[in-house]
């Protein structure tokens, strides 16, 4: 992708109501252009903030398909009706104890799936499956072999649709930027019409 250029420091708006006869027609049309410039570099604007987003997006899926191979990883039997319970000494890899209060005190993999699990409602998805990495999960909840399955189906779904929509901004992005950049060149070419023209008047008063 050709690179996106800045954004231009542009006047503000200009209104052309009745009294449009006090500005001369050149000056119109130039103000007409200015506008268009502005209005292509708020559609780039919105167009790169929403690639951003869905990149984003991307990444918190990525990070939560990592996780669920992780977790997947660890099943000794791979039987869809294999409890997550049931893995040796998960309990030990997911807590290291109490405070005196009684709160859990957490490992990294129960703090990630926790995050992943914050994630997993945030973006809309199946708060069934997305309770289930909350915890503490080892003995409350019904949590099998099958279920990770789903959910890493249902995560493979999003980032394919997500792909197939960022493959369309991007095209979105450069055309964009053309139109852009088109409507830059005519308002300068403009302008130094303009200019060309007055220096000529200027030249025959001399």
């Amino acid at each position: 992708m050709s690179s996106v250029p800045g954004a231009t420091s542009l006047p503000p708006t200009i209104s052309i109501g009745t009294d449009a006869g006090s500005i001369s027609v050149d000056d119109a049309l130039l103000l007409v252009q200015i506008d268009r410039v502005r209005l292509c570099e708020m559609q780039l604007t919105d167009q790169i903030n929403s690639i951003r987003s869905r990149n984003e997006q991307m990444k918190k899926l990525n990070d939560i398909q990592t996780l669920l191979t992780e977790l997947k990883a660890k099943f000794s039997k791979t039987e869809p009706d294999t409890k997550f319970s049931d893995i040796d000494g998960i309990q030990n890899e997911l807590l290291s104890g109490y405070t005196a209060d009684g709160k859990e005190i957490e490992k990294p993999l129960l703090t990630r799936m926790r995050e992943a699990a914050k994630t997993w409602q945030e973006m809309g998805m199946d708060p069934n499956y997305g309770a289930k990495l909350s915890g503490p999960l080892w003995n409350k909840t019904d949590f099998r072999y099958k279920d990770l399955e789903v959910m890493t189906a249902s995560v493979k779904s999003q980032l394919d649709s997500l792909s197939s929509s960022s493959q369309m901004d991007m095209v979105r992005l450069q055309s964009l930027n053309n139109k852009r950049s088109e409507a830059f060149d005519t308002m300068t070419n403009s302008l130094k019409k303009q200019q060309d023209n007055k220096s000529s008047i200027v030249g025959n008063f001399r």
